[in-house]
């Protein structure tokens, strides 16, 4: 009789062991991301990100980004855990996190024709009662390099998640993209 009742113990719902709750199992979870951007080669472009969740998270979530290019198991370009950055990337990559570490961007500069590709965002908490959590972008964000702009060229490529790409150029009389622009 001890024999059954140490495996019927054992074989409990994982739900209902000690320091599990529903809130373990939850499927609100998720990465927003835009579907496309572009960006002229030899600038920079950022991917941004938001994500969600409805667990608690512990005191020192240590959140953690990453960013998979090619498809949703293509390799991993850059961790934030590690620190690891892919080879093609060393020193044109950047991740900002905001202050509550809910949304952020990953940075890419000196933009090469090769960048040309998908961008999958990975993000990874620490959490108070579920342990670590780990999750994906599905679709991830298709990323365009258009022609580098010829010397001399002052116009301004904007791209905002979803919104098409704007071509801002300056008004008459102003040479600087840093003052008054028309966009369209």
């Amino acid at each position: 009789m001890g024999l059954f009742l140490l495996l019927s113990l054992l074989l409990l719902p994982s739900c209902l062991q000690a320091g599990r709750s529903a809130e373990c199992d939850t499927t609100n979870y998720g990465i927003n991301q835009p579907d496309r951007l572009s960006a002229p080669e030899g600038g920079s472009v950022r991917i941004p990100f938001s994500f969600y969740h409805d667990w608690q998270l512990a005191p020192d979530p240590r959140v953690s980004v990453a960013l998979r290019r090619t498809h949703f198991h293509g390799p991993v370009i850059y961790n934030s855990t590690q620190p690891f950055i892919h080879k093609d990337y060393r020193n044109r990559i950047s991740l900002e996190l905001s202050p509550g570490q809910r949304s952020g961007s990953l940075q890419i500069s000196n933009l090469q024709e090769k960048d040309g590709n998908l961008y999958f965002c990975r993000i990874q908490v620490e959490t108070l009662r579920c342990g670590k959590r780990l999750w994906q972008a599905l679709e991830g964000t298709e990323l365009t390099i258009t022609p580098a702009t010829r010397a001399g060229s002052s116009k301004l490529y904007i791209t905002a998640p979803g919104r098409k790409d704007t071509v801002c150029v300056p008004s008459p009389g102003n040479h600087c993209p840093t003052g008054p622009l028309r966009c369209f």
